[in-house]
């Protein structure tokens, strides 16, 4: 996989760095900058890379595509369908990226005729880091920062959808869903029957434990004495 890095253009690196000088030095610095800068870099489209850009291929599109770790995406030169059957050039460019109603990214490409669309954090996570996947569905690429926009590589990271959440609710970045959670709760509270998704029996709330509102009492010991007696079998044959 071959990586490209070059110097980024006197005009546009004096355009991104005049615009961080404002910034005054308190411990909200590193979040001002990326809103005034970081945030910016996806919607450049020069050619020129940027200070420090380095550009990998795009997992999967290997030679069509390269994502770089500052959040840009090109395409490369190469020659593509058209539709009479016949193929065009397509000249080397910096693709351009959507931004979604929840802030995040996303970008349109086309291979071999057909369009599809990429989350961008992902896309470029596993992009520079090629032998890593998602474990199951309960983890996801996180930003650092919590600026969904923000795709560089260092603010990307491999995490679980619920520290992820934790982080929301910490930075207070996700109101309606502490409004949704209290809701529910009020809502749980006046409920005096549960139906057991065990034995798919309705039975009053005081026969569930709190710890697993799933399970009556009676299945949930059930389920325990279940996987006791699978271990000590384990353990036996071991």
């Amino acid at each position: 996989m071959e990586v490209f890095s070059r110097t980024i253009t006197t005009k546009y690196y004096t355009k991104m760095k005049t615009s961080t000088n404002s910034i005054s030095s308190n411990e909200n610095k590193d979040q001002a900058f990326c809103q005034t800068s970081v945030m910016r870099w996806f919607t450049l489209t020069q050619l020129e890379d940027l200070e420090n850009e380095i550009w990998v291929d795009m997992i999967g599109f290997d030679g069509i595509y390269e994502v770089s770790n500052l959040g840009r995406i090109k395409s490369l030169l190469r020659y593509v369908r058209i539709r009479n059957g016949g193929q065009r050039l397509s000249k080397e460019n910096i693709r351009k990226q959507a931004i979604l109603p929840d802030g995040r990214l996303s970008c349109t490409i086309s291979y071999d005729g057909k369009l599809t669309t990429v989350n961008v954090s992902a896309i470029i996570y596993f992009s520079f880091n090629p032998k890593q996947f998602y474990p199951n569905s309960k983890f996801c690429v996180m930003h650092k920062n919590k600026i969904a926009s923000d795709n560089r590589l260092e603010n990307l990271i491999l995490e679980k959808v619920s520290n992820s959440h934790k982080l929301n609710f910490a930075k207070q970045l996700l109101p309606h869903l502490a409004e949704n959670n209290r809701k529910k709760q009020e809502q749980n509270a006046l409920r005096t029957h549960k139906t057991c998704r065990k034995c798919n029996v309705e039975k009053p709330v005081d026969d569930f434990h709190k710890s697993d509102g799933y399970k009556c009492k009676i299945c949930s010991a059930l389920y325990k004495k279940e996987l006791y007696l699978k271990k000590r079998v384990s353990q036996t044959s071991a």
